[in-house]
């Protein structure tokens, strides 16, 4: 019996090593979730830019999935700073309240996806599309990267509290006259693209209510999401 003793001691640490192993596969193998396509939508006010960031540290947390997100409201931006024909004529455009036109959204976009997407990470997108081109184009984006299902989440606000919001953030251009042309604006342009959505097969749009409390406006989104 005695004589055994060192094999069985050699087995017994195999099988500590092998479990060991075991646990750690599983541990990378299951962390790595299904890449999400998720597209943030609602009018301005409605906190999709802090409901991006709360998602992206839920899903940080979850899982070891790469995570990208785009906001291309900082996007432009950012391409604005340029001193090119380009660059000076959408500062111009900005400072008389214009929308900017829909081939420089899709090129920027565009631009991001070649550099960023390779496959397994969780893409987050806030303001984009915004019209019915844009949203035609951003189908072709799915399709060739296969990114479907893509999920879209509809902040849903009442304009009086995306009013009273916008005109307590005290940003320059949030007079009364300018939050109700953006808001008529989104009910107009964008709120078609989310009907559409609702029509086609790999999309699935999720009502989330904006005008509750922060944390149960994230609660809501990761339960239609099935991350809770």
């Amino acid at each position: 019996m005695y004589r055994d003793f060192p094999r069985v001691l050699i087995l017994a640490r195999n099988f500590a090593l092998a479990t060991r192993l075991f646990l750690r596969w599983v541990q990378v193998t299951f962390s790595h979730m299904e890449p999400l396509t998720i597209l943030f939508m609602g009018p301005q006010g409605s906190g999709k830019g802090t409901q991006l960031e709360l998602l992206k540290g839920f899903l940080a947390k979850k899982g070891e999935t790469p995570i990208h997100s785009v906001e291309t409201g900082k996007m432009f931006r950012s391409f604005m700073r340029g001193e090119r024909l380009t660059h000076r004529l959408m500062r111009e455009s900005l400072d008389q309240g214009k929308r900017q036109p829909d081939f420089l959204a899709t090129f920027l976009l565009g631009s991001w996806c070649v550099e960023n997407i390779a496959g397994m990470e969780h893409i987050i997108i806030d303001g984009y599309p915004r019209t019915l081109p844009q949203a035609d184009t951003f189908d072709g984006v799915m399709q060739f990267y296969k990114r479907y299902p893509a999920h879209v989440v509809s902040l849903e606000l009442d304009e009086t509290r995306a009013m009273e919001r916008l005109l307590k953030r005290g940003r320059h251009d949030d007079n009364t006259q300018g939050i109700r042309e953006r808001l008529r604006w989104y009910r107009e342009e964008v709120s078609p693209i989310i009907d559409m959505y609702r029509s086609r097969e790999y999309y699935i749009v999720h009502a989330i209510n904006a005008n509750q409390a922060i944390e149960n406006v994230h609660r809501d989104i990761c339960a239609a999401l099935k991350l809770i």
